[in-house]
């Protein structure tokens, strides 16, 4: 979690490098942040650390998400964000090609946007602050066929339309795939 927490600070203050001294004069800086769902400890966590780095920084932070990781209902959650022209969005995009079009849209309209955890490489935002999920799920997979002694059966456990999740599962599978004892018996989604 304390990488999560640096993390967000890091975009905070990239963000907040590239906005014009003469926004907002006088009054605090606003940084929207948009999880990619409020209910999830991962994310509740992250914003209370969100919150340590605005108040060291000494801007104000906005939180606002969808109940449930989705976007379907994260794209109305950032219309209204953006129809609030905060100094900046900070956003865990549910969908990278979902979310593209309204990223684009605050872009267009002058808004800063850095996507953390999961990304939307085509959305014009500013910068993406995360990890190769990619390589973390293969990681994840030599570990398991290690620790399996290189046989034996593995159920996957994930969220299958989450964006970071999947590329996850994909790196998972290949190192799996690369231990003809390991038998994948069934990928669970959670949703």
């Amino acid at each position: 979690m304390k990488k999560a927490t640096a993390l967000v600070l890091a975009a905070a203050m990239a963000v907040l490098a590239v906005l014009p001294s003469a926004a907002r004069a006088g009054d605090k800086k606003v940084i929207a942040l948009i999880p990619g769902l409020t209910t999830d400890a991962f994310y509740i966590t992250m914003r209370k650390g969100a919150q340590a780095a605005a108040d060291a920084l000494g801007v104000e932070l906005q939180w606002q998400g969808a109940p449930d990781f989705n976007p379907v209902q994260q794209v109305p959650v950032l219309d209204a964000v953006i129809g609030r022209h905060p100094d900046a969005i900070l956003i865990a995009p549910t969908d990278k090609n979902q979310l593209v079009a309204p990223l684009k849209k605050a872009v267009d309209a002058g808004i800063p946007v850095t996507t953390w955890d999961s990304d939307a490489p085509k959305s014009k935002r500013m910068a993406f602050y995360g990890v190769d999920d990619y390589a973390s799920g293969r990681i994840m997979g030599e570990e398991t066929v290690r620790l399996l002694g290189g046989k034996g059966k593995v159920a996957i456990i994930t969220s299958v339309g989450a964006t970071n999740l999947q590329r996850r599962l994909e790196g998972m599978k290949e190192a799996l795939a690369k231990a003809p004892g390991i038998q994948i018996v069934e990928t669970y989604d959670i949703k």
